[in-house]
């Protein structure tokens, strides 16, 4: 392990993710424009994100819903199904304790996919209402 958790690993991998963070939030900054918006006592505005290319921004909003949110999804939910298959199947001794902490390892499963979807529905769901959703104007007064 000493080998592997080096402290040059360790800041590799944060820049690392530094950069694909800023790449990937970068895509939504170059097909906008923000501006300021003057609210009805003219001495009052409020910076105003709107996309330069709708149709280009909702296929971004569809791409990364589906390669950051769909694609983990299911992928966990396979490889977790095939987890609980191979404890099911394997040749382990069929006594009570054993039978107990399979289930204990299912469940444990289970809730970490169910978590993920939960966590991340929301916002996922918010984006798409977003961008393909009715556009609902916001009267100040």
């Amino acid at each position: 392990a000493q080998t592997i958790c080096t402290v040059k690993r360790a800041k590799i991998t944060i820049a690392s993710i530094w950069v694909f963070c800023l790449l990937y939030t970068s895509i939504y900054g170059y097909f906008s424009v923000y501006y300021p918006l003057c609210l009805n006592d003219e001495t009052t505005y409020i910076w105003v994100c709107e996309p330069v290319d709708p149709q280009s921004l909702k296929i971004v909003v569809i791409a990364d819903l589906i390669i950051f949110y769909l694609t983990p999804l299911f992928t966990s939910f396979i490889l977790y199904a095939l987890i609980m298959m191979a404890l099911f199947s394997s040749d382990v001794p069929r006594n009570n304790k054993a039978i107990e902490g399979k289930w204990k390892v299912v469940r444990m499963l289970f809730l970490i996919v169910l978590i993920f979807a939960l966590c991340c529905t929301p916002t996922r769901v918010g984006e798409a209402i977003g961008y393909y959703g009715t556009h609902i104007p916001v009267e100040y007064s």
